[in-house]
């Protein structure tokens, strides 16, 4: 991440129109309080986005699963960084993106936490109604490589 916010490139985020970045945005920031980041002041760094998985068509803009985002706070700290990943079903309406991996930095840079398990994590597998836990749960059986 860089040090300092670079607010105007949007790296491979740049298919994501403003109205599906606020929404992004907006539930980044709500899951990064799971992780002890409380406020709702952040400003997302792009800059250095790369696209890493799956990805959708919503709100007008295709959203993929995200890698180098940055976050910092109004005064330009770092406050937090990584990979988004997401869930929906476009047909009842619903797009929820989360954290798959993140760092978060103390106000002096060093690290509070860093979640380094990929997968849905249990507060927002929480979110999801049971008839879609279970129709996810039937497609990674359905896509998940044997072992031999």
């Amino acid at each position: 991440m860089n040090d300092k916010p670079n607010y105007i490139d949007l790296g491979s985020a740049d298919l994501i129109t403003p109205e599906l970045r606020i929404l992004v945005e907006k539930q980044l920031s709500e899951d990064l309080a799971y992780y002890g980041l409380d406020t709702q002041d952040f400003r997302f760094d792009w800059s250095e986005s790369c696209q890493e998985g799956h990805q959708t068509f919503c709100l007008g803009g295709t959203v993929e699963s995200l890698s180098g985002i940055g976050v910092f706070d109004i005064y330009d700290y770092p406050m937090a960084s990584g990979w988004m990943d997401f869930v929906d079903d476009l047909d009842k309406g619903f797009f929820l993106a989360y954290w798959e991996y993140v760092t978060v930095y103390a106000l002096d840079g060093s690290i509070v936490l860093e979640k380094k398990e990929p997968g849905i994590p249990p507060h927002i597998w929480a979110k999801l109604s049971p008839d879609f836990q279970v129709l996810w749960k039937e497609f990674r059986l359905k896509n998940t490589p044997k072992l031999p």
